[in-house]
């Protein structure tokens, strides 16, 4: 019992002098690195809970002008619904450091609130700061963003011609395989609401080429090819969407919804739409 004491002793007495050793090291640091301290603090608890909130005040008490605090605040707001006080945050973060934080505001105005002409303000205002380089919004190709934004605003054209450059520019730079496959299937929507419906198929077909499993691409090649009286073929195409959006291959988001999102009813409509043509 001694021994155990003795070593609970000192492990407290180990616990104590890392503690002090910590503050006066702390101290040591100018406000920013404080500041810096305790952003990569809140990476150690729960995403959106209070703990973090807490902690991200404190980093940005230490120094109101740290960027990515007020990004994380906005986020951990953002992923509770709370849009309205994530975006006092984030146009925070932008006043500090525009470059690389304008690409996380228009993806929020352009996914989470709807907010497309503000989003492609924000796209070009960074494409403006950024001469010579082509930027990557939150980790998408700007073009891409910008049609997507375009098409919320009912604007199919300019949304197809700045999915087009990207796919163009994609390919030109590296090759298609290199093009993400949601952008073939966005350019093919937007050929569709240009009636430009053998254009629309061809991306379906790249997109499905690229990815087998792309239950939406499946889904509206399914409709245009109905709609061109090709009916075995249709009923294929209405079933791998089926059977891959039943294996939960489906584009969807855990914040937000996403453009043209599929769902069980459109592919049960059009299952029974193509066999009462087939039973005619």
């Amino acid at each position: 019992m001694k021994l155990f004491r003795i070593i609970a002793h000192g492990m407290i007495l180990l616990a104590v002098l890392i503690l002090v050793a910590a503050i006066i090291f702390f101290k040591t640091k100018n406000p920013r690195e404080q500041s810096e301290f305790f952003y990569e603090l809140q990476k150690l608890v729960p995403a959106g809970s209070l703990e973090e909130l807490w902690i991200l005040d404190k980093a940005i008490q230490l120094d109101s002008t740290n960027a990515l605090a007020y990004r994380e605040k906005s986020i951990s707001y953002t992923r509770n619904g709370l849009f309205e006080e994530g975006m006092k945050c984030i146009n925070a973060a932008v006043k500090y450091d525009p470059i690389n934080q304008l690409g996380y505001r228009g993806h929020v105005k352009l996914f989470s609130i709807g907010d497309y002409e503000g989003a492609i303000r924000d796209f070009q205002l960074l494409d403006s700061l950024t001469p010579n380089f082509r930027d990557a919004p939150w980790g998408n190709d700007i073009y891409y963003v910008m049609g997507l934004a375009y098409q919320g605003l009912g604007d199919y054209q300019t949304a197809y011609d700045y999915l087009n450059k990207s796919v163009l520019e994609t390919s030109l730079e590296r090759s298609e395989e290199w093009v993400n496959v949601e952008i073939f299937f966005y350019r093919g929507i937007m050929s569709l609401k240009l009636n430009k419906k053998e254009e629309a198929l061809e991306d379906f077909n790249r997109a499905i080429n690229y990815y087998d499993k792309f239950s939406e691409a499946h889904y509206y090649k399914a409709k245009i090819l109905k709609e061109l009286g090709k009916l075995d073929d249709a009923i294929k195409s209405i079933n791998s969407a089926k059977k891959y959006f039943a294996m939960g291959y489906r584009e969807i988001h855990p914040y937000y919804r996403l453009p043209y999102q599929l769902h069980e009813e459109n592919i049960e409509e059009l299952v029974d739409e193509l066999m009462m043509i087939s039973a005619d």
